[in-house]
């Protein structure tokens, strides 16, 4: 491999390469010649390739054909033995000829005496004379070949598809690419070189551009380039940029729809093609339900859920509960039945079955809690960390009291709504009282009952006074009126000193609340 000179270009492809190999030049490692084989198979002279390089991509693909070329030369001399060309003249040819298919005839005759071969011999006699004479008048010498003919290659049989099966697929468009200019990529180098250095892990050399350094790792220690951050190694210069776009600003690639984030471009690209398509896009719909999709794929195992759900076939055997497939069961007995812990804190040995619970819980050791903590854009309530921030912000985007169809009960929300039915009317109740066989569908609520209606355990304290409850609906309800100025501080450091936009005070907290400092208000 040797250094490109500055106007040299490739032979083959007319560009200037990186990596390169002089033709002329003999080497160990390239058997045959370079020269040689482009004689070989193109229209090239030596002469011609005296100052001339040729890339290594051109040269693999020329040096793959020729590989294929001999290979199938070999095969082909021992299959098929050279011909002998025998020179003969006309009259010495014929009588030889006759003489031959003669002696053939009487061979005949005499093995196979009956008159039905003698027809047939003595037809097919006629007919190569009368060959054997066009022939003659179309050329002066004779090629006879001592091997016998190869035996015709047998066609294989197939089954021609039926013109309702054919389906044609619809190529895909490629995804548009517009190169970026040398400046734009010394900018997009500056910026990453602020997070992470192009440094020589062997020879501790830094660079100023990726491609140098790719280079450089080529060239000198013989192996791909690549550069290591957040533990992960890159080997593209514009991934390596989307990474550290959005280590500097984790909401670079922030859909501006939903708000959803995500790592590099691809993720959001293909987020707002799938998620945010038009109902003209949406071209397969599901004949099922309202779901429609861009992609047929998407659609088929929609549809395999649909069959899943019928059929019962994801049942859980404990509660009863149907899945729309197996994965998702195997998730439900896993966290909700078995409970097996297998990501353990190794700070505080808490144990946690799944791994993005286990994940939020290691932050609270590394990040302060008050780092941890995200307020909602709409009403302003500062939530635990970005996992409880993310459900309730949820909760906002079907807003409006909604009641039950089943009882009356009033929901503030879409998600309050189906909680509620899933606990009092649909969802199964697994949790029976074994004082008067009453089921509930949460623990706590039986825990609740059995101390209200049996037991009569103290369950809650309140923190302002000596009083015990054993609901927690109940305490709340004292806090809120017994100690109000507790309970508005309480409210404040939970939402922020600030409300929406026209927020007051309700009416039913105004008649508890007997002190509201000025510039603050009080909102559910």
């Amino acid at each position: 491999m040797n250094q490109a000179p500055d106007e040299a270009g490739c032979l083959m492809c007319n560009r200037k390469p990186i990596n390169f190999y002089r033709i002329t030049i003999k080497t160990e490692d390239r058997k045959p010649e370079i020269s040689q084989v482009l004689c070989q198979h193109f229209w090239f002279q030596e002469d011609d390739l005296q100052r001339e390089i040729i890339c290594k991509i051109c040269w693999e693909k020329v040096s793959e054909f020729h590989q294929f070329y001999t290979e199938v030369e070999k095969l082909h001399k021992r299959l098929d033995p050279m011909p002998i060309f025998i020179k003969e003249e006309e009259s010495s040819r014929d009588a030889v000829v006759q003489e031959d298919k003669k002696s053939a005839i009487t061979e005949q005759v005499k093995e196979e005496p009956s008159t039905e071969k003698l027809e047939e011999s003595l037809d097919g006699f006629i007919d190569e004379e009368e060959s054997d004479r066009d022939d003659d008048n179309n050329s002066e010498f004779d090629v006879e070949e001592v091997a016998p003919e190869p035996e015709p290659r047998k066609k294989r049989k197939y089954t021609r598809r039926a013109p309702g099966e054919t389906v044609k697929k619809e190529k895909k468009t490629p995804y548009p690419y517009t190169p970026k200019t040398p400046e734009e990529r010394e900018a997009e180098d500056a910026f990453i070189r602020q997070h992470t250095p192009y440094m020589c892990e062997d020879c501790n050399i830094d660079f100023e551009q990726f491609h140098l350094f790719q280079r450089h790792c080529l060239q000198t220690h013989n192996k791909e380039g690549f550069i290591v951050c957040c533990g992960i190694r890159h080997r593209k210069r514009t991934v390596l940029y989307q990474h550290v776009q959005h280590v500097m600003n984790p909401e670079a690639f922030k859909c501006e729809i939903c708000g959803k984030t995500y790592k590099n471009r691809f993720g959001y690209n293909r987020h707002k093609k799938e998620s945010h398509a038009t109902e003209e896009e949406r071209t397969f719909k599901c004949h099922r339900c309202p779901k429609s999709f861009i992609k047929e794929g998407p659609l088929k195992r929609h549809l395999a859920d649909h069959e899943t759900l019928d059929n019962g076939t994801a049942k859980c055997e404990t509660c009863g509960k149907c899945f729309s497939n197996i994965g998702i069961l195997k998730n439900h007995v896993k966290y909700r039945h078995v409970k097996q812990m297998e990501y353990i804190c190794d700070v505080c040995s808490k144990g946690f079955y799944m791994r993005s619970t286990f994940l939020t819980h290691r932050k609270t050791h590394e990040v302060p809690a008050e780092q941890l903590r995200k307020q909602c854009p709409h009403c302003f309530k500062w939530c635990k960390n970005h996992d409880y921030w993310r459900v309730h912000v949820r909760r906002h985007k079907n807003e409006g009291e909604l009641s039950c169809d089943v009882c009356g009960h009033v929901s503030p929300n879409l998600m309050a709504l189906k909680g509620h039915k899933a606990r009092m009317h649909t969802g199964p109740k697994v949790f029976p009282c074994t004082y008067c066989g009453k089921e509930y569908a949460r623990a706590i609520t039986l825990k609740e009952h059995v101390a209200a209606a049996h037991t009569g355990d103290v369950l809650y304290h309140c923190p302002h006074c000596e009083k015990t409850f054993n609901s927690s609906a109940n305490m709340h309800s004292h806090r809120k009126k017994m100690h109000p100025q507790e309970w508005l501080e309480q409210r404040l450091a939970k939402y922020g000193n600030r409300g929406p936009a026209g927020s007051g005070v309700p009416s039913s907290a105004a008649g508890n609340v007997n002190i509201i400092p000025e510039g603050h208000s009080i909102f559910e």
